[in-house]
């Protein structure tokens, strides 16, 4: 290619070539002043434990901590993508002192400050130990009703793991208590167990079962004067008479039913078929028909009664 052609190639547009070239070199000069532009930042580093076999923390730690430094942009902002972690190892309870040479990752940049500055880890040997399970009742059985069977734990004992000195200290585990008062139509309740220490946890069973078995309670109910009705027979038309029509009642009920039938509510008959063939003194077992299949006869005062048969007035007048 000529010479002369090239350097028209080059001369053509030169001020907009320049323009750009300057542009872009403004532009890296800024991104590069920026990037190590020196900024203070915040860089969370977490925090990670490891302690002896059969021991455990006993204290309350952070979850990490805060690392005030000072450095580039772009430094910062790749320490931003890491997971920073700290890992302490230790065989006893201690008190450790964070510096600029903990964490290994920020040792060239400028630390400023740590929050917090230390760490106070305590750990204690953790220890297990069959306790007894505490059961208490609240409130009363609702009136009418009592034990058949009384309420019983499934489980006497529990065992719980936590640091030694809590444990040791540790008599007894409350269950929640049992509502009498809400139980009524169950045989059983599952109640949680409960420990007042953070510290200590059940090893194996959070809840225990009670058993128990509710018998509704029978009261006795009297009736008296309850008229006596007469079935299957045209008294009148035979001169038959009762020497008595009206007996007491008593009944053995279910409380729950007390309130609810009255005497009007029971019948007691005499059956009367082929009254025209009673004797003179005819005695007939009384009869009740109950309203519920629940309440039972106690006693019926009488249970018989006696019919007196008399004689025709045609055949009175003859026999004088």
């Amino acid at each position: 290619m000529p010479i002369k052609k090239i350097l028209n190639l080059i001369i053509k547009n030169l001020h907009l070539k320049i323009i750009s070239f300057i542009l872009a070199s403004i532009v890296f000069l800024a991104v590069h002043s920026y990037n190590n532009n020196e900024v203070i930042q915040n860089i969370d580093v977490h925090i990670s434990l490891s302690i002896p076999q059969n021991y455990m923390i006993i204290n309350k730690i952070p979850g990490k901590v805060s690392f005030l430094v000072k450095g580039s942009v772009s430094e910062i902002e790749e320490l931003k993508k890491q997971n920073i972690n700290l890992n302490i190892k230790i065989k006893g309870s201690k008190t450790i002192l964070l510096s600029d040479y903990t964490v290994p990752k920020l040792e060239k940049m400028k630390i400023i400050q740590i929050i917090p500055k230390t760490l106070d880890i305590v750990i204690e040997k953790v220890m297990e130990k069959k306790v007894p399970i505490q059961f208490n009742v609240i409130n009363e059985l609702p009136a009418g009703y009592k034990y058949e069977k009384k309420p019983s734990l499934n489980k006497k004992y529990v065992t719980v793991i936590g640091p030694q000195s809590s444990v040791e200290l540790l008599k007894k585990v409350y269950s929640e208590p049992l509502n009498q008062a809400s139980i009524i139509g169950s045989e059983s309740k599952i109640l949680k167990l409960k420990l007042e220490s953070p510290l200590i946890k059940f090893k194996d069973m959070r809840e225990v079962s009670v058993s128990y078995k509710i018998t509704e309670e029978y009261i006795t109910k009297e009736m008296k004067e309850l008229n006596i009705n007469f079935l299957n027979c045209e008294m009148d038309k035979y001169n038959i008479i009762p020497l008595k029509d009206k007996v007491k009642l008593i009944v053995n009920m279910p409380y729950s039913l007390k309130n609810k039938f009255q005497p009007v509510d029971f019948l007691v008959y005499a059956d009367l078929r082929n009254c025209e063939k009673f004797e003179y003194l005819t005695s007939i077992k009384l009869s009740v028909a109950l309203p519920h299949k629940k309440i039972t006869v106690k006693y019926l005062i009488p249970d018989t009664v006696i019919l007196k048969k008399l004689k025709q007035k045609n055949k009175i007048k003859k026999e004088k």
